[in-house]
């Protein structure tokens, strides 16, 4: 039995309340001096709330981008589980509550469900508090995860594990609200007692003098005719009418009590370094002007943020993109916020001695050139009669493939029916659910499926990529080598035919299991309609999928080929050419004419393209892409 189902059958079998969260378990038996309750600190404690949730909103609100070797790529199944970990969570819960987790209790573990093959296909976050490191000879040896009186025994693969270091403990983490749990403590005393006194005290805080003794009888009516009329703080502020006899005496806050008040404050303070957040972080302007302000936005993301998002980074490629390749690593955008008033005064500096030109310095913030080269007439005749020409080709080859891709998405139909014929169907939990669909489906991450599509299209890309490099040559007279040519051609697509099939075939994975998990847990389905929903899905997924496959990976495959003859050839600067017309993107038209450097990318709409269809771009700027890159000669 492996993990998944180990998991499934754990929390089938438990039926009892919700886990307690409560950090005092975990320190006790790590032998702490002091113990406190750190979900209720948490919870009920103000500034503790107020400094975690700071935290926790603005690392989960960071972003993240996923690189192979120095390469950035966004269709892996890695980011796509990291975008969307569950049917119950998104990204942005999910590190919320991790955060939350190593703020309180020092660690924070997610699960990686699995399906058949080994592959991840699920992230679920696990309540630390109930995580317990086994030894073996004094060295870690696993996981075991405790719900009431089961303990599941998980692997080290299947956790990823975040946590904050401890010194005396080189296995397990330590939280900031441990060094702040007796200020936090004091504090929360203290606001109980706050509440108490205005709840409890009437509101001319002072005291009734009677020159008689007073009865029993006579001391009950007096009390609660006060507590009343007068006690609370709706009833603060009215009128007290004294019968004869009586004195009112008031009462001043005792020098005790206005030391306790102040008590607050110093904890407040002492809980915000802790986590290190500044006061102005949390609401608390006093002396606070523009200059100070961004000091205190510097330093939170400087030395509260960045190191935190290091250490859940290097969890991240320690343990969990190991689970699909050794060479994939997480990177996070910088939070340091930027002196956009410095910057403007650097920028004036270099333009006043020279060191940068005006359009340098509009290029450095993402501006157009305020002046463009324009091309003579024979020149942008040349430039566009090789897109004619590149555009034939691979319109013919978009045609071809479409077919043979739809082709292959029925047979793929084919094989799902045979496999759910064999499915006893009924309805079914959410994790049994999971099993049922990737039985149904996961044959599409497996090695033989991925190697049809990956030798399809380094087959169909040659000869199509000669043709290229023979109107490139043709057109502006380069000398190609074609034996290497072929060579870097062979290579380039080896390469993109692996993160090719991937992509095609874990879209139609996902596309499906979500459909079916979604109805299985729903209400069941029964063999009919469960053909029929398979038919449904597949049906659209050649419908929809199959031409625009086709034309993204065709004229994408032929702008990279060509950047790389550039590259061969000497060719120092490229240019950007959209083909104008009533399908073209705003963004691709205002790129258009746009020249860098072999080596450098193109700015369009944002994204950072080496080429038209570069698949490190978002799916806005590269599906359907049908622009030309041109060389630029001198």
């Amino acid at each position: 039995m492996n993990v998944f189902n180990r998991i499934i059958q754990l929390f089938k079998n438990y039926t009892g309340e919700p886990l307690p969260f409560n950090g005092a378990d975990v320190f006790t038996s790590r032998q702490y001096p002091e113990k406190f309750d750190y979900l209720e600190l948490y919870r009920k404690g103000s500034w503790v709330y107020a400094c975690v949730q700071k935290i926790s909103n603005s690392i989960a609100g960071s972003t993240w981008w996923l690189y192979r070797g120095d390469r950035e790529i966004q269709d892996h199944r890695a980011m796509w589980l990291f975008e969307k970990p569950n049917q119950f969570m998104t990204r942005y819960e999910l590190m919320n509550m991790t955060v939350q987790s190593l703020e309180l209790i020092g660690e924070a573990h997610w699960l990686i469900m699995r399906n058949e093959s080994g592959k991840p296909v699920a992230l679920f976050p696990l309540n630390s508090s109930q995580m317990e490191l086994m030894m073996e000879n004094g060295i870690p040896d696993h996981w075991e995860y405790n719900l009431q009186s089961n303990r599941q025994e998980l692997l080290f693969e299947d956790v990823v594990f975040f946590k904050y270091t401890d010194p005396s403990n080189p296995w397990r983490g330590v939280a900031p609200l441990h060094a702040a749990g007796i200020a936090a403590d004091s504090d929360l005393d203290a606001s109980r007692w706050n509440r108490t006194f205005f709840k409890n005290s009437a509101a001319p805080a002072s005291a009734l003098e009677i020159d008689s003794k007073l009865s029993k009888e006579q001391f009950l009516v007096y009390k609660k005719q006060v507590e009343a009329f007068y006690k609370g703080v709706n009833n603060a502020h009215k009128t007290i009418v004294l019968d004869s006899g009586m004195k009112f005496k008031n009462i001043q806050l005792s020098q005790k009590d206005m030391e306790f008040l102040e008590l607050r404050k110093f904890s407040r303070e002492e809980i915000a370094a802790v986590f290190g957040v500044p006061l102005s972080k949390l609401g608390l302007n006093e002396n606070s002007n523009r200059a100070t302000a961004y000091i205190h936005d510097y330093s939170f993301a400087k030395e509260t943020l960045t190191p935190k998002l290091r250490m859940i980074q290097g969890a991240l490629n320690k343990y969990f993109t190991t689970a699909f390749e050794d060479n994939l690593r997480f990177e996070f955008e910088s939070v340091i916020p930027k002196d956009e008033e410095t910057s403007a005064n650097i920028n004036n500096i270099y333009l006043t001695q020279g060191v940068l030109t005006v359009d340098e310095v509009r290029e450095s913030l993402g501006y157009e050139p305020l002046k463009k080269k324009t091309e003579s007439p024979k020149q942008l005749e040349k430039s566009k009669s090789y897109q004619t020409d590149i555009r034939s080709i691979g319109d013919e080859e978009v045609k071809d493939f479409k077919g043979w891709i739809t082709a292959r998405f029925e047979q793929q139909r084919r094989e799902m029916i045979r496999r759910a014929q064999r499915l006893t169907l009924q309805k079914m939990s959410f994790f049994e659910a999971n099993n049922f669909a990737d039985f149904i489906a996961a044959f599409l991450l497996q090695g033989a499926e991925q190697a049809i599509w990956e030798e399809e299209l380094q087959e169909r890309m040659k000869d199509p990529l000669k043709m290229v490099g023979q109107a490139l040559a043709g057109a502006y007279g380069i000398a190609i080598n074609f034996t290497q040519f072929d060579e870097n051609i062979e290579r380039m697509l080896m390469r993109r035919g692996q993160r090719f099939a991937m992509q095609i075939n874990e879209t139609t994975y996902n596309d499906l299991r979500r459909v079916l998990v979604d109805l299985m847990v729903e209400g069941g389905l029964n063999e009919r309609e469960l053909r029929n929903n398979i038919n449904n899905v597949m049906s659209l997924t050649k419908r929809q999928r199959a031409e625009t496959i086709a034309r993204t990976e065709v004229f994408s495959a032929i702008s990279e080929s060509t950047n790389l003859t550039f590259k061969d050839n000497g060719i120092q600067k490229k240019k950007w050419l959209a083909a104008f017309d009533e399908r073209t993107r705003p963004a691709h038209a205002a790129a258009s004419g746009q020249i860098v450097k072999t080596e450098e990318p193109f700015n369009v709409g944002g994204d950072r393209l080496m080429y038209p269809g570069d698949p490190s771009g978002s799916p806005g700027n590269i599906i359907n892409c049908r622009c030309t890159l041109i060389p630029v000669m001198e």
